[in-house]
């Protein structure tokens, strides 16, 4: 096994959208939403009972949800990075038999 090591922090993100998610978590969010929209909104205007409505509901949402949150917000410790990063680094790199590790420059 190859272990390379880069200068290059992959892995870091800045909470900019209002301080509380990154660009990247707010576009999970954003995608989860239309489709959860889409998904949801022929349900509001048929004849459905607000029980079936409900369970519906609560059936389709729930996949997107944890979808949602394993992709944007799910935080693995062992490889130091978001579930989505390392899915792909796992991807790209199931072929292939390196490690990349990150290592930061000594400032004196």
């Amino acid at each position: 096994m190859k272990i390379n090591v880069v200068h290059v922090d992959i892995v870091s993100e800045e909470k900019d959208f209002m301080g509380l998610v990154s660009w990247r978590q707010f576009a999970y969010c954003a995608i989860g939403g239309i489709l959860a929209y889409n998904i949801a909104k022929p349900m509001f205007f048929s004849d459905y009972s607000l029980e079936t409505i409900i369970i519906l509901l609560m059936v389709i949402l729930a996949p997107i949800i944890l979808i949602v949150w394993a992709l944007g917000f799910l935080y693995l410790d062992e490889p130091d990075m978001y579930f989505d990063k390392w899915l792909v680094y796992w991807w790209i790199g199931r072929n292939e038999n390196n490690i990349y590790l990150y290592l930061e420059e000594e400032s004196d």
